[in-house]
């Protein structure tokens, strides 16, 4: 009867901590979408009203603000000619000393014709903010 109480105990256990880290996933997905959504809404990337809307999907000590969004922006969008759009996927999703490592593959679509111009991925470092992800720091090409 103890067997069985310890069995019945730790799989409630095991799914609970397996919701915890559905929820947090979630949670950092939508964080990440709504981050890309609100890139592709823009349609003046010279303007810093427009641009200063994205910074509050970063820490409010994050040293990457403004070189992430000039680089998903201004450089992306000179380099291929046109205003683009991003297209993208979360392949990756790990927890390292309390920030959230998270793996976007994005393609690089033109506004104009929707075609691909491009590919390419990054890490984005989350960190729980008073229970909401915000963007710590990001490696990416630029």
């Amino acid at each position: 009867m103890k067997r069985l109480l310890l069995i019945f105990f730790i799989s409630i256990l095991i799914v609970g901590c397996s919701n915890v880290s559905t929820e947090v996933k979630n949670s950092s997905k939508q964080t990440i979408t709504n981050f890309f959504e609100a890139i592709n809404s823009i349609e003046d990337y010279s303007s810093e009203s427009e641009l200063n809307k994205l910074k509050v999907f970063f820490a409010t000590d994050s040293s990457i603000t403004d070189s992430l969004i000039e680089y998903l922006t201004t450089f992306e969008s000179d380099r291929q000619n046109e205003l683009v759009n991003y297209d993208f996927n979360i392949s990756e999703f790990k927890k390292l000393n309390g920030i959230y490592k998270v793996k976007v593959e994005y393609d690089i679509i033109s506004k104009a014709d929707k075609s691909i111009l491009d590919n390419s991925d990054m890490y984005i470092y989350l960190k729980d903010k008073d229970g909401k992800f915000k963007i710590e720091t990001a490696d990416c090409r630029g």
